[in-house]
């Protein structure tokens, strides 16, 4: 099964157990997706792994805001670090939260691993979500 057949099922059953469509695959995802990146949603992700991708896109955004007022508004360098530093804080602790939820999601959800999702081992049974 290939990775889209596998997010389509996998959206179709996050609907099925009344999950929000944005929580199951949230927007950084989606962009993630839309860019080719295959990247399996944060529910089946380690808590270092999804730590890592939030931080990473978040600290580039946000540094690219920075960049942005640093060019119009004329900050002074040091200004520009020191809300780069505080970005980096900001997007390291919520990260770590987002990591954690979704971990805490998917054991009560009991899914399993993306590679043994919709395998012979998964208990959710896909005619009741079609």
């Amino acid at each position: 099964m290939d990775f889209e057949q596998k997010m389509t099922h996998f959206r179709e059953e996050m609907e099925y157990l009344g999950i929000c469509q944005f929580a199951a695959a949230p927007l950084l995802y989606r962009f993630l997706w839309f860019l080719g990146i295959a990247e399996p949603p944060p529910f089946f992700a380690s808590r270092w792994r999804s730590l890592s991708i939030h931080v990473t896109c978040y600290s580039l955004l946000l540094a690219f805001v920075l960049l942005t007022l640093h060019i119009f508004v004329a900050l002074n360098l040091s200004t520009s670090v020191n809300l780069f530093v505080i970005v980096l804080m900001f997007s390291l602790v919520y990260s770590f939260y987002m990591a954690s939820n979704y971990q805490y999601q998917s054991r009560m959800l009991e899914l399993p691993s993306w590679e043994l999702y919709l395998s012979e081992k998964h208990k959710i049974d896909s005619a009741n979500i079609s």
